[in-house]
């Protein structure tokens, strides 16, 4: 990674932004309840504050680019490339679901399923297995209800050999859907954000690259809903 590296992440309820400069790590963490573009800058204004450089001797940004808070991705991801672009640095992209599987470390031959509140009652939702040679995925981003994860996606669990975490940024989502579920050697962890060495580890693991600003794009999966009217309106 190129450093100072500037790190932001606006997809959870805690918003982070972050600078890595050498061995230090400057973090700011607060909760978005606030307005998600001043909440944003308030972060990047007291992350450059106290890590005491000036925004131009950034080198490079990290960017959670969802899927989470449609706001919260658009905000962030816009500010990152805005960033990237005016510094003429390389950004490089992160999911919140790959963030997520490497919050509790790096589990060797378990299975990980990492289940991400979307909000009525919907959940994100990706599963990897991390082996030797990296992480195996065994179920690729999906946006699915509740019952579905209930129906078709738990069930299956049960028959895997290796023990599974769950993790999840919703703790009643794993105590009351996912608990029912679990054999005997599996776990669950609740996570309210990963943090930013999180997202730094994810992205060595999953080997991202670094690009040009214009090539990094949020990661919605599913529509929003102003865009699900503006279709039934046409329809």
């Amino acid at each position: 990674m190129i450093t100072p590296l500037l790190v932001i992440s606006t997809s959870f309820k805690i918003q982070t932004v972050a600078i890595f400069d050498n061995d230090k790590i400057y973090v700011s963490r607060k909760d978005s309840k606030m307005d998600h573009l001043s909440l944003i800058t308030i972060l990047l204004d007291e992350v450059i504050s106290s890590s005491g450089l000036s925004k131009d001797k950034i080198k490079s940004v990290l960017v959670d680019i969802g899927p989470g808070s449609f706001t919260g991705i658009r905000i962030g991801v816009t500010a990152a490339r805005t960033i990237a672009q005016a510094l003429n640095i390389p950004i490089a992209p992160v999911s919140s679901l790959e963030s997520l599987s490497v919050a509790n470390g790096i589990l060797k031959d378990w299975v990980v399923l990492c289940l991400k509140d979307g909000g009525k009652q919907r959940v994100y939702i990706s599963s990897w297995r991390f082996e030797e040679r990296g992480p195996f995925n065994l179920l690729p981003f999906q946006d699915i209800t509740f019952e579905q994860l209930k129906e078709n996606v738990l069930p299956k669990l049960r028959f895997v050999e290796q023990p599974v975490l769950f993790t999840s940024d919703n703790g009643s989502l794993i105590e009351e859907i996912c608990s029912p579920f679990m054999k005997d050697g599996d776990i669950i962890s609740f996570i309210d954000a990963p943090t930013p060495q999180d997202m730094i580890n994810a992205a060595q693991i999953f080997k991202v690259n670094f690009v040009s600003w214009e090539k990094i794009l949020p990661l919605y999966i599913r529509k929003s809903d102003a865009e699900i009217k503006r279709e039934n309106k046409n329809e």
